[in-house]
């Protein structure tokens, strides 16, 4: 079954756990969706700081059409990215982010 399977690199949203949420302040935050380790459990990484972390399949809302850029900056989605002129010092970055991040996922995966 495949069905756990989704865009490499989309926006998720996990749930922000009890001890570090209030009930009166958001109860998920903002993920780069980047594997699973099993069919119930995914791998994200938080978009500021590039830390890995994990989070059940099932509590995650996927938005398959977002695609967040690490650390701010340059959005992935087609406004964003293809708005920029090419041979700019930050569309070399955003390259390069997305290499590393490919990279950072291919290790681990296998």
């Amino acid at each position: 079954m495949i069905s756990h399977l989704r865009k490499f690199g989309c926006a998720v949203y996990v749930p922000i756990s009890p001890p570090q949420r209030t009930s009166m302040g958001p109860h998920r935050k903002l993920g780069v969706y980047v594997g699973y380790e099993t069919p119930s459990i995914i791998k994200y990484l938080e978009p500021k700081t590039g830390d890995l972390f994990t989070a059940r399949y099932a509590d995650s809302i996927f938005d398959e059409d977002h695609f967040p850029a690490l650390g701010g900056g340059i959005e992935w989605n087609d406004t964003g990215f293809h708005s920029i002129n090419p041979r700019t010092k930050d569309t070399e970055l955003e390259v390069q982010r997305i290499i590393n991040l490919q990279q950072l996922a291919n290790n681990l995966c296998f």
